[in-house]
Parts: C-alpha cells; sequence; structure tokens
C-alpha cells in the first residue's frame, strides 16, 4: 500500500508517566515505520508527568489533553468531530475505556480499539466495574488486544480477542560491561549481593512486603543492599519504614529514570511480589537483562520468558522469601536462555510489524 501522509492513530491513554502502557507505546512507536504510520496521544488525566513529551514530538507525534471532570466525554466528542482523521482510536484504560470507546462510536469513528494491559485488579471496588463494563467494552470495540491470555479472559471473557505480547527492545538490556561502572555510581561493593525492584510506588507493587523480606535477608546477610527504581504516592512512607528499620545505608531509592537497561545490569537478584500484574515490562526488561527474579504466584505464569522466574506465594512469610531469594542468588547469568525471548516473540519488531499491518488494514477497510 503506497501511502502518501501517514495515517495518524489516536491513542487514548491516562498520562505519559513510565508505567507499562506508555512502555508498550513509546517502544511501539519508535520501531514503527513512521512514513506510513503516525502516533497521537489524549491524556485523560494531567498528573504533570510527562516523560516522553519531547521524543514524541521529535518523532512527529502530538499530544492533547482532556480537562478533568463531568466536561471530559463531551469535550473527547468534540475533539474527534474536529479532526475526522482519526480513523482509528486504540484505548488503553482496560474496562473504563469502554466510555471513551462508546464517545468514539458516537463521534463516528469506525475502529475502536481496546487494550487490556493488566490481569487483575488490586482493589475490589475496581475489580467490580471491569465484571460490569466488560460487555459494554465488547460491544462499544472493534477490536479487542491484550498482553497475554490471562489479561484477555480477565478483561474480556469469552469475547474473541488478540494476544499481543508486551515487548522490548532485548538487545537494549544486554549491557554487561557497564556493570562495574553502574555499582560504582550506585556505592555498591563489589562482593556486596544487590536485590532490586522497578515499579511505581503503589499499592499493588508491595513494596512493604519487600522491605521486610529485605530486612531479613540483610539480618542473614549484612553484604546484601536493596535498589528501588520508581516513583508514586506511596513512596514516602516506603522511606519512613525503611529509615525505622534501620536500612538507611542499605536500601538505595532511586527516581523514574531513562536509564533502567543501565541499571539492571548492577543487579544480581529481583524481588517482584505484586499483588497482581499483567505481563509486566519490567519482568520482561529483567530477564532480558538475565536476571533471576522471585515473584509473587499471583502474577501470570506465562511472563516467565526465560525460565529463571520463580514463583512464590505472598501468605508465606518475609523470612521464608528471603530464605529462597538467598538461595537463588546464587547462579550464572550466562547460563539464562535469552534465545527464548526472541524464539516466542517479545522481541518489540515482531509486535510493530503486527501492529502496522493491523493499523493500514483498517484504512483500506474505510
Amino acid at each position: 500500500m503506497v501511502v502518501d501522509e501517514p495515517i495518524r492513530i489516536l491513542h487514548e491513554v491516562a498520562g505519559l508517566g513510565n508505567g507499562g502502557v506508555e512502555t508498550f507505546l513509546m517502544n511501539v512507536y519508535r520501531n514503527i515505520d513512521r512514513s506510513k504510520i503516525q502516533f497521537d496521544f489524549i491524556l485523560s488525566h494531567d498528573w504533570n508527568i510527562n516523560l516522553y513529551e519531547d521524543e514524541i514530538k521529535s518523532l512527529g507525534g502530538k499530544i492533547y489533553y482532556l480537562p478533568e471532570g463531568y466536561k471530559q466525554f463531551y469535550s473527547f466528542y468534540r475533539f474527534l468531530k474536529n479532526h475526522p482523521e482519526y480513523k482509528v482510536v486504540h484505548s488503553h484504560r482496560g474496562a473504563f475505556g469502554s466510555f471513551y470507546l462508546f464517545t468514539s462510536w458516537f463521534a463516528g469513528v469506525g475502529n475502536r480499539i481496546a487494550h487490556a494491559h493488566t490481569s487483575s485488579a488490586v482493589r475490589k471496588s475496581k475489580a467490580r466495574w471491569v465484571r460490569f463494563l466488560r460487555p459494554f467494552l465488547n460491544i462499544v470495540s472493534t477490536k479487542r488486544f491484550s498482553c497475554g491470555q490471562e489479561a484477555g479472559l480477565w478483561m474480556y471473557g469469552k469475547s474473541n480477542f488478540e494476544v499481543l505480547n508486551n515487548s522490548i527492545d532485548i538487545s537494549s538490556f544486554r549491557h554487561f560491561d557497564k556493570r562495574d561502572e553502574i555499582r560504582d555510581m550506585l556505592g555498591v561493593e563489589t562482593d556486596e549481593l544487590l536485590f532490586g525492584h522497578v515499579g511505581r510506588f503503589a499499592e499493588e507493587k508491595n513494596h512493604v512486603f519487600i522491605i521486610d523480606v529485605f530486612k531479613a535477608i540483610h539480618d542473614n546477610n549484612n553484604k546484601t543492599k536493596l535498589l528501588l527504581i520508581g516513583d508514586g504516592h506511596l513512596r514516602p512512607f516506603i522511606e519512613n519504614k525503611v529509615r525505622l528499620l534501620g536500612l538507611n545505608d542499605a536500601v538505595i531509592f532511586l527516581r523514574n529514570r531513562d536509564d533502567v537497561n543501565l541499571l539492571l545490569t548492577a543487579i544480581d537478584m529481583v524481588l517482584f511480589p505484586s499483588l497482581f500484574e499483567g505481563l509486566s515490562f519490567a519482568m520482561l526488561e529483567m530477564q532480558a537483562s538475565s536476571l533471576r527474579i522471585l515473584a509473587s504466584d499471583s502474577i501470570p505464569k506465562e511472563v516467565n520468558i526465560t525460565g529463571e522466574v520463580y514463583f512464590k506465594s505472598l501468605e508465606d512469610s518475609p523470612n521464608d522469601w528471603a530464605e529462597t531469594a538467598l538461595e537463588l542468588s546464587n547462579y550464572s547469568k550466562n547460563d539464562v536462555d535469552i534465545d527464548s525471548m526472541y524464539k516466542k516473540g517479545f522481541d518489540v519488531r515482531n509486535n510493530v510489524k503486527r501492529l502496522e499491518n493491523y493499523y493500514l488494514s483498517c484504512v483500506n477497510n474505510e
């Protein structure tokens, strides 16, 4: 197909921080053929966190903001009527995206994509909303993607959906020559064992449990440290907990970073006791960095691509987790099967071509 001007896809997202949704979109956007397809973004929440604004604009994308409050959907409707160039709206808000996709249908947009990025909900009230909105979402969407099989069943039930693996640029996480440099920058000694976690400080990431586990680890072996990368409303609470436990010198806090691929080279073992996840980008990135992960058994097992993700119940005590983590920390990164990530379609280039073909087919069928 010859495209004189690139078709513009409107992605409806909550914000542009460093979460999994944003990571997915930017991985695809950087690699898609932008002479054929351009991405624009409309944000339903202005959280004053827009890590990708400069990059999006440099790639040719546009960013729009919807007002907060009850006028939001009317504003979205007016926006779509004033921008008939958008033939495709791709929503990344889960079940709540049904409202935006309904508005898109009402405004005459023929291609309305729902995308599920998680397989559960930490709050019972949110879970009830998902079950309530699921039939509506299936009706107003013309295409349904999910990050994994479990996420699709959770969001869409038995309705048809297509699994589009969360995917990353695997090669960008192979920087083992930087390990000593990064550890020196962090203040981690050569003989110290560095545990790590990457994720926003929110209830579902279970940082309280991470700290309890690390306290048990550090009591057993004082040549250990913990690296926590991320931001979020619970960060001050976790920082205070670290102070109260006397772990200030052993726990390293870093805010949102754009060099996580380098920072991961410094880590020896990952703690990931999330209450729920979809097919976690962070866990994919960690596996691409040849890291072993101790994760909660509430996380979809399909995330275990390399065979180096070990699952443990959150009903087990922090002491049990600490004992298991120390046992698992004795391994060689050279033995981690990275080729399996390529073979199973977790390199971003696989998804890019599939999405590119789908977007173009939407326009062809108009």
